[in-house]
């Protein structure tokens, strides 16, 4: 099962929270893909992305 979000910052109110929720999704057998970053956490690549659009400056007061 795959689960398509169109922006990240719309997924939760602050990186805490996205991180521990995708985490438990993904842990239930759900993938994400968000489609401005570009990133597909099932592949290697977009966890990589996502973990580094979480860490930027934008995401640093949430």
């Amino acid at each position: 099962m795959s689960s398509v979000v169109c922006k990240l910052d719309r997924f939760g109110g602050s990186a805490c929270h996205v991180i521990d929720t995708v985490r438990n999704l993904c842990e239930g057998g759900i993938a994400f893909c968000f489609l401005t970053e570009g990133s597909d956490i099932s592949t290697a690549d977009g966890e990589f992305l996502t973990a580094s659009c979480l860490l930027s400056p934008k995401w640093a007061d949430a």
